[in-house]
């Protein structure tokens, strides 16, 4: 493992991530009784790295870490309860990053709303008045009528750029007794965090187990009723 460290910090300003696995280690003061762990601290002392993940990831101990060794290249390190049915906590951070934001993308659409409909009849009007009826084919006939509305268009309805958003998809079988329990489940973490009581570790595990209950059921009700709906357009598809 150490050998693969060393090979990540040649990489500049490198961040290494993962389940390193080693509950005994004293973080707070970096020390371990254990050989093993020992060797992997000095290996991180020889790559100049710091660790920097000071609370528990999995029960009481930090086994997942984050090592960097450029001061402040990791900043605002959290950690928040589990993901679905894993036993170890989520860990978040920001990297800063200097660069430009991207531009987001964006297109020009009528605004029909405030359209001005009177002056865009009179225009056409103007102009298609005899015009039509001379022209050499239909063809001819219908470019004439087409350019004449995109031009009245043009100038009789206002423009508004609209900004391309991509829509936040959800599951479909996400529903409010989910979210419901998902908010129990990190309102009770952050409520054991700041206050780790026996009684506050308990609520948590409770809200947990009730969270990953109403997770599953939302998933089988959802599948039953896809599977049921599915076979009900087939019945009325045979008899169509």
């Amino acid at each position: 493992m150490l050998r693969e460290i060393r090979e990540a910090t040649k990489i500049e300003n490198s961040i290494i991530m993962g389940d390193f696995n080693y509950p005994h280690i004293d973080w707070i003061h970096v020390t371990s009784g254990r050989e093993a762990e020992i060797k992997f601290l000095n290996g991180l002392n020889d790559c100049f790295l710091e660790q920097l993940v000071q609370e528990p990831t999995r029960g009481e101990a930090i086994l997942d870490l984050v090592l960097s060794g450029v001061q402040d290249h990791v900043q605002d390190i959290t950690v928040t309860g589990p993901l679905g049915n894993s036993d170890h906590n989520i860990i978040t951070f920001n990297i800063p990053v200097v660069g430009r934001t991207p531009q987001q993308s964006s297109t020009l659409a009528f605004n029909f709303k405030k359209g001005n409909y009177a002056k865009m009849r009179r225009l056409v009007k103007q102009k298609l008045k005899g015009t039509v009826t001379r022209a050499k084919s239909l063809k001819a006939a219908w470019k004439l009528f087409k350019d004449t509305i995109i031009e009245a268009q043009l100038k009789c309805i206002p423009q508004i750029k609209k900004h391309s958003k991509r829509p936040k998809k959800e599951p479909l079988w996400l529903n409010h007794h989910v979210k419901e329990a998902v908010r129990d489940k990190k309102v009770s973490f952050k409520t054991w965090k700041s206050n780790p009581s026996e009684i506050n570790r308990k609520e948590h595990k409770h809200c947990q187990i009730k969270c990953k209950h109403v997770i599953r059921k939302a998933k089988k009700d959802f599948e039953e009723q896809l599977a049921k709906n599915s076979k009900r357009n087939n019945v009325q598809y045979d008899g169509g």
